[in-house]
Order: C-alpha cells, then structure tokens, then sequence
C-alpha cells in the first residue's frame, strides 16, 4: 500500500489522540485496549492484518484483529 494513502487514514486519528488525554477517548487506555482502537479506526485498510504498540524499547504488544 502506498505510503501516502496509509498517512490520509492515519492522520485523523493522530488529531484526534496528540495532545490529548487518552482517559478522554479511550476506556482504561492500557496499550492493549489502544490497539484495539486503532484497529477499530484502521481495519479496512487493505492488507492491514497486525497492529504493534511500543510503550518502550523493550514493552510492546500486538493485535490481529477480525477483518
């Protein structure tokens, strides 16, 4: 998928979580349930089948959701 086309999906959801508080948008906004919402916002991008959330260099989770 072409780069460009991933940053016009992504760039609402960034507007919509930079700067705020997550507690705001997300129910207990553990990395886990963040991936969840991501995928929520992001599923129907084709040949989307993983979400990966690095909290730090050594602490991250992933998610395959149902498409």
């Amino acid at each position: 998928m072409d780069f460009a086309d991933v940053k016009v999906a992504v760039k609402p959801i960034i507007e919509r979580l930079d700067h705020h508080c997550l507690n705001d948008i997300i129910d207990n906004p553990t990395v886990e349930n963040q991936l969840v919402f991501l995928w929520e916002q992001l599923k129907l991008l084709p040949g989307l089948y993983e979400l990966i959330l690095r909290e730090t260099s050594t602490n991250s989770a992933r998610y395959r959701g149902i498409v």
